[in-house]
């Protein structure tokens, strides 16, 4: 089982290995097309927006967490008859 579990991990690293080089590669090609600056500012934009996509996700789940804790249907609040 541990050779398994070995040969899985060498095979997983080097699928790493390979997508971080065609990253770079491409990082690469793209530096050399385009302007420093633009390029610059498109990653900028481009991390700004997961981080917005994370902010609005974890607050999405942050409100569904706290809908199972203190659900209002649940009877606890009674309107007056």
């Amino acid at each position: 089982i541990a050779s398994h579990n070995q040969h899985s991990t060498s095979t997983t690293q080097q699928m790493i290995n390979a997508v971080l080089i065609f990253i770079a590669y491409n990082l690469r090609r793209l530096m050399n097309i385009l302007d420093k600056n633009i390029l610059k500012a498109y990653l900028q934009r481009l991390a700004l927006f997961f981080v917005v996509k994370k902010v609005l996700f974890n607050s999405y789940t942050f409100g569904l967490r706290l809908q199972k804790s203190f659900p209002l249907s649940s009877g606890n609040f009674r309107t007056a008859a």
